[in-house]
């Protein structure tokens, strides 16, 4: 049983720290870009812009026209950036 619990606290917490940290830490450094981004776009009132441009592709997929920014992100990054608009935008439509 020692051996075990040795084993645990040596080698899988050390191991699991690691990877929990490099995970936050790449989350960290997509997510800070993006909301730096979109808020100084959001500042300079841009977004409407780039909705109302990308109303038509928007409306051919499927999707409401001010889901452009979000497909936008998901793409120039990845799912993680789209997620963060998109909780974003919803929370400051109530």
């Amino acid at each position: 049983m020692y051996k075990i619990w040795h084993s645990f606290w040596k080698h899988t917490l050390p191991d699991l720290a690691k990877e929990i940290f490099d995970v936050f830490f790449l989350l960290f450094k997509l997510t800070l870009p993006v909301i730096i981004v979109v808020k100084i776009l959001e500042e300079m009132g841009a977004i409407p812009y780039i909705s109302a441009l990308l109303e038509p592709l928007m409306l051919l997929v499927g999707l409401p026209e001010n889901m452009g920014i979000v497909w936008t992100t998901t793409m120039i990054t990845n799912i993680y950036g789209g997620m963060l608009i998109f909780f974003r935008w919803q929370m400051t439509r109530f």
